[in-house]
């Protein structure tokens, strides 16, 4: 009691300190700083022929694939033009003072004209990146507006007339050895919009200072009233004995991804390290790897701009000697693309993008789910919505060099059945699968069959079909969960098998709109135990306001552990929030037991997924957190069960009066009045 007191009292007298937020610094883009891409000088001329040209005369950019230096404009009263229809070249901006070796977050800054509404902004583009292998095309839109004058730690100026000021975040990288980094800028021809390139700018990585004090919570390099509120926060929140936290608090495995559930796997471990796959909102189809243990992570794009669209999350494949393989398609899109690693657990490099060419007939691929069976010489199974719109299935027996042409294995005329893959790696895989979309289905069905020894089973390994008399028709397979008794459409959410190879199946079952129920089949050699675990509430898509919900069997999202089946993670809405927990059972679903893994958090936390091959101190758990509208509109983070509690310095998990006294500590020694920039 006594300590909880002088906490408090520390509290109390500290938390009048004034808060602070680390501007940015802003670089003007000048002939001074900039070239093109490959380091050539920039030449003024009046008369442009070379690609190192560029023009200062006359009022706007000239239309012959040459940028324009503008002044009397903008910033520092210049700024490159591109106009409308010109595919000016590459540029590269050249920053520099800064420390070497250390870590920067690096911005481009464009001019968008317009009054700020949809339909009355001049789509203003850019093309930006950090190398010229990553440059990405961003439309007016995709950039955030800057509006606070605090914002940059010089005067910048940020609207003119009717333009205002954009930017574009890159991503966090190293200066060189001289200090230095290289920002590459280019217009975006074929959209016929022009490009205002006024400068970049740049900061200190959110989380990270150059010589960070220990109780610098918020990460802007200083121990202030931020960091004591926070601490505060933590320090009630760990007297109280509170274990869930709120979803912001998880650490994030990418800060801009999502996935739908039907492609996988989405996420594996390989030598305890993590590997995470999903699509980004621009479109881009991305893969991280991320040590928990150190916080290493790394991130490539394997393909900027596919399509914005969560249904075209990848898959991943790792071959036996280490390389990995990664599946993704747009949504029903008219390939299937396959990269593969050029070294063993390694994503940094990458051998060219091929195209498969596997459906029968043109109507588009998606969900890829490769399997590979060591029993069957490696032979690499391939299963993906293809011919017809129904599932499709493929192999190879080179290790994806070359590929049989697909075939349909379950075929439902006219429906579009969605099926969930899980495999032992050795000779069998699970499928579970449904009639269609519960949309079209009222009666939408959840049916099981397993392949082995080029056989397809019920799960008392009663025949359903071979390979020579595919497809199978869903009511031939075997009904786990029947609709047209039930009266009741389901959706499919996961399958997997037990120690003893007994498949394990969750799904959803919809009552009505509003009202999803998760429910848990698991085979026990001889029948079906079926029990409902708990009811999930409506979709979680945010509707806007005044129309109709497009996709209300969205659920929250209900998935099984592989290694552990008797474990199951689930979101389902708690004081309007979508929140994750853990169900376990012990008694094939019968019963449960519940611990919250997220609580009062901010935004949503969907679509849960324990990554395979997880180890035995892990849990692989990783979701979506942040706001989606549509499959099309989304804006959610990547997160993994690892709780960075603020305030917690020494690693506990927890804060104690150890992080007490080190915050009170780190106080002092920065200073109390005025709050003084400790970073030395």
């Amino acid at each position: 009691m006594r300590t909880s007191v002088l906490v408090m009292l520390f509290f109390a007298f500290v938390l009048a300190g004034e808060g602070y937020s680390a501007p940015l610094t802003y670089v003007d883009a000048a002939i001074s700083n900039t070239t093109l891409a490959d380091g050539t000088a920039l030449n003024v001329t009046t008369s442009p022929l070379n690609p190192e040209d560029v023009t200062t005369s006359g009022s706007s950019a000239t239309a012959n694939d040459h940028w324009h230096v503008r002044t009397g404009y903008a910033n520092n009263s210049d700024l490159f033009a591109s106009s409308a229809g010109s595919a000016s070249p590459l540029l590269r901006t050249t920053i520099s003072g800064l420390a070497a070796n250390e870590h920067y977050t690096i911005y481009a800054n464009y001019w968008v004209a317009g009054d700020g509404t949809p339909n009355g902004n001049n789509e203003w583009d850019i093309a930006a990146g950090l190398s010229v292998d990553g440059m990405t095309e961003y439309l007016w839109n995709q950039g955030t507006q800057i509006t606070d004058s605090s914002y940059f730690d010089s005067a910048v100026m940020l609207s003119e007339d009717n333009r205002r000021l954009f930017e574009i975040k890159l991503g966090t990288v190293s200066a060189d050895s001289s200090g230095q980094v290289q920002v590459f800028i280019d217009d975006f021809p074929g959209n016929d919009d022009r490009t205002w390139y006024d400068g970049v700018s740049y900061g200190v990585p959110e989380g990270e200072c150059l010589n960070p004090p220990v109780a610098d919570i918020d990460g802007n390099c200083k121990v202030d009233s931020a960091d004591l509120q926070a601490f505060a926060q933590q320090w009630m929140s760990s007297r109280s004995g509170a274990e869930a936290q709120a979803g912001s608090l998880y650490r994030n495995v990418s800060d801009n991804g999502a996935w739908c559930w039907f492609a996988d796997p989405r996420g594996m471990y390989r030598n305890g390290i993590m590997y995470v796959s999903f699509v980004t909102s621009h479109g881009d189809i991305q893969i991280v790897t991320y040590d928990s243990s150190t916080g290493d992570k790394d991130e490539t794009t394997l393909r900027s701009g596919l399509q914005v669209d969560d249904h075209a999350n990848p898959a991943l494949n790792f071959l036996p000697d280490g390389r990995l393989m990664v599946f993704y398609s747009k949504h029903s899109g008219p390939n299937m693309f396959l990269r593969v690693s050029v070294n063993p657990e390694d994503i940094t490099q990458w051998g060219p993008e091929r195209s498969l060419d596997l459906n029968q007939t043109s109507w588009g691929y998606c969900y890829p789910n490769p399997v590979q069976l060591s029993s069957e010489n490696d032979r690499l199974y391939l299963f993906w919505r293809g011919d017809s719109w129904n599932p499709t299935m493929s192999w190879s027996d080179d290790g994806g060099q070359s590929w049989v042409q697909g075939r349909n294995v379950i075929l439902n005329p006219n429906q579009r059945p969605y099926v969930k893959i899980d495999s032992d790696g050795t000779e069998r895989i699970h499928i579970a699968f449904t009639d269609g979309h519960p949309r079209n289905i009222s009666t939408n069905s959840i049916y099981y069959m397993c392949y082995y020894n080029g056989n397809f089973h019920q799960a008392d390994s009663t025949l359903i079909a071979n390979m020579s008399s595919l497809p199978v028709a869903p009511r031939d397979t075997e009904v786990v969960y029947d609709g047209r008794v039930n009266n009741v459409r389901s959706w499919i959410w996961d399958v997997t098998s037990d120690e003893n190879g007994y498949p394990v199946i969750v799904y959803a079952t919809l009552p009505a709109e509003n009202d999803h129920r998760y429910r848990y089949a698991r085979w026990n050699g001889s029948e079906w135990i079926d029990n409902e675990i708990v009811a999930a509430g409506p979709w979680f898509p945010q509707t806007p306001e005044g129309q109709s919900e497009p996709e209300p069997h969205y659920s929250g999202g209900v998935i099984l552990d592989h290694k552990n089946p008797s474990i199951v993670y689930l979101s389902r809405q708690i004081n309007g929030i979508f929140e994750i927990e853990k169900w376990s059972t012990d008694d094939q679903g019968r019963t449960w037991t519940t611990k919250a893994i997220t609580a009062n958090s901010e935004k949503n936390n969907v679509r849960p997924y324990v990554l395979r091959n997880r180890p035995e101190n892990q849990s692989g758990l990783c979701w979506m957190y942040g706001d989606y509208v549509y499959y099309t509109n989304y804006n959610t983070l990547i997160k993994t069960d690892i709780v960075d509690v603020p305030g917690d310095f020494n690693n506990s998990g927890r804060v104690d009066l150890a992080d007490f006294s080190e915050l009170a500590l780190n106080w002092l020694d920065c200073g109390l009045y005025p709050v003084s920039f400790c970073s030395e």
